[in-house]
């Protein structure tokens, strides 16, 4: 039997409710414009199988972990040109997979879209035997690898059977194909990649240096020293890539951080303050307008876990 939700949500943090399997929390880079959609959600659980599909209209911050105890593979959508996943800086020329128990870090770009196919291993195992492919212990297997487009073109097809078709009568299983089409390119990659632009190895250098930092005290000056490139360039391949600058980047993964941290502090010994200031907010008043305008809640009240303000 074959189980299928669709929603479509104005609110980033309902998003987070709503997804059933995945573990995880979206934090949005820049403020949702009033009347447009934050994003869309499909997901599919069959026998054997669960497939997503998400739609996200502003450049996030994804932190959690895939659904526990599956092998999930994913491809973009042509139209989401790059994603920084786990330290890799993808492009849509390349499908990833997240290995059982894997951690979820990334930051997508706006209009990033994405399809996910999450199978037991046991499943991958006999799709590999059926193709007479090897198959290596999850230690050896890489996370990321290049995929032909004529091959992408067809995997997406098959995912979007899977999103299109909740009732699950398909004239072809295209959990097979997918898993058919991906698995040997999962598990005997080869060595062509795609030529990577002087500007993007610039914004790679930028994103490993944020994920690794102490990010409330990262200068905006070590990120060019880093990056080797004009503050102009860096500017401009930035917004080009997630709508924001470096600054408005690290300010929103900061409050990030700090939203995760109330999430889960005790509301009885923790403060707002000394949980802001961990991450670089020392001027309370400020942070406080520049939180509410990114979660349209208090801090206080996401601390205390309180109905959110109108």
């Amino acid at each position: 039997m074959t189980h299928y939700f669709r929603q479509s949500f104005n609110d980033v943090s309902a998003m987070c409710e709503a997804v059933r399997a995945w573990d995880v929390e979206f934090y949005p880079m820049a403020k949702l414009r009033n009347g447009r959609s934050g994003g869309a959600f499909v997901q599919t659980f069959g026998r054997g199988f669960e497939y997503g599909y998400a739609k996200f209209t502003p450049g996030l911050h994804m932190f959690g972990a895939p659904p526990t105890g599956l092998i999930t593979f994913n491809v973009m959508e042509p139209a989401t040109r790059h994603y920084w996943l786990r330290g890799h800086d993808l492009d849509d020329g390349m499908a990833w997979v997240f290995p059982a128990g894997a951690e979820l870090r990334s930051m997508s770009p706006p209009g990033f879209q994405s399809h996910s196919l999450s199978v037991s291993e046991e499943r991958v195992e006999q799709v590999a035997a059926a193709l007479e492919i090897n198959v290596p212990p999850p230690s050896k297997r890489v996370e990321v690898f290049s995929v032909q487009p004529e091959v992408l073109a067809l995997v997406r097809q098959h995912m979007c059977a899977l999103r299109d078709g909740g009732s699950g009568a398909f004239p072809i299983d295209p959990v097979r194909e997918v898993l058919r089409l991906l698995v040997p390119r999962w598990l005997a990659p080869d060595s062509c990649g795609n030529q990577i632009r002087a500007r993007d190895v610039a914004v790679s250098k930028c994103l490993k240096l944020i994920e690794d930092h102490d990010i409330g005290r990262l200068p905006i000056d070590t990120l060019l020293d880093e990056c080797n490139m004009s503050e102009r360039t860096v500017l401009y391949a930035f917004r080009e890539r997630f709508g924001v600058t470096p600054a408005s980047l690290i300010k929103s993964r900061r409050l990030a951080k700090v939203r995760s941290m109330l999430r889960h502090a005790d509301s009885e010994t923790a403060t707002v303050g000394d949980i802001a200031a961990l991450f670089g907010f020392w001027h309370l008043g400020q942070f406080a307008v520049d939180y509410r305008k990114t979660f349209g809640e208090r801090p206080s009240e996401t601390l205390k876990g309180l109905p959110r303000i109108k």
